[in-house]
């Protein structure tokens, strides 16, 4: 559980999400719920065009073996500190930083 965590965590560090004028913690929702969904198209929707062809793809994989865990993590994530500077915005928790900008 915790090395699924993990990697959980890390990959999620590496993101950089898009959104349509949509406040990050916007974004970050929508995101999530599309993973969690297992909706790659949705997701895609979020993400730069480099992390469309295997991160999304890998996080509905790794995500779809424990949607409870992966449920909780980004319910802690939703809730993290949320740093914006100008269309850019960080979510920040537990030493996982999440990188947000509009599109």
């Amino acid at each position: 559980m915790k090395k699924f965590l993990m990697m959980l965590m890390a990959l999620v560090s590496v993101f950089v999400m898009t959104g349509c004028a949509d406040a990050p913690e916007d974004v970050l929702e929508k995101w999530s719920e599309a993973i969690l969904a297992g909706d790659k198209a949705a997701a895609d929707e979020f993400v730069t065009a480099d992390a469309k062809d295997k991160e999304n793809a890998f996080m509905i994989a790794l995500v779809s073996h424990n949607k409870d865990e992966a449920a909780k993590w980004f319910d802690k994530l939703k809730a993290g500190e949320v740093v914006v500077d100008g269309d850019n915005a960080e979510v920040k928790v537990d030493g996982t930083k999440v990188r947000l900008k509009k599109s």
